[in-house]
């Protein structure tokens, strides 16, 4: 296993294989988010986000 648990290149397997999918994925460290908007129902502080998902009809 490569660090923080992710498998290497060669381990990796596409479970979106075959699949239409498309996804934009960004990361920052918290720090940068400034103070969390939220709570959740366990509450612990979160960043509240917009997301949206479509599926053809």
């Amino acid at each position: 296993m490569a660090p923080g648990g992710f498998k290497s290149a060669d381990e990796a397997v596409d479970t979106f294989e075959g699949k239409n999918t498309m996804s934009i994925v960004v990361e920052v460290t918290n720090s940068l988010l400034g103070a969390p908007t939220g709570q959740n129902a366990l509450g612990l502080a979160v960043y509240k986000t917009w997301v949206t998902t479509n599926k053809k009809q």
